[in-house]
């Protein structure tokens, strides 16, 4: 299910929804604010990263702990050293 852009608009995003976005543009961490907007968005969160704890594939990155604090949502993960993700 595609989650709506932050504009409001389909495929709009404003450019405050993202704190920093890599070179190629591809990829954007966002503000948790945005993803953090009400109690149900929280266990929605709680939810998939709880999914993403219980996966087990030798094709996945290992999702070890995870946590979140003011501005960040923080992943541990296995070590991925070669080839693309």
């Amino acid at each position: 299910m595609p989650m709506d852009s932050p504009s409001g608009k389909e495929g709009e995003i404003s450019e405050n929804y993202f704190v920093e976005v890599d070179p190629t543009g591809r990829y954007g961490r966002v503000k948790l604010a945005y993803v953090l907007q009400n109690a149900e968005d929280t266990e929605r969160l709680y939810s998939e990263v709880h999914l993403l704890k219980t996966l087990k594939h030798k094709n996945i990155i290992k999702l070890y702990s995870s946590w979140i604090d003011s501005q960040n949502i923080n992943f541990i993960t296995e070590v991925f050293t070669s080839g693309t993700l």
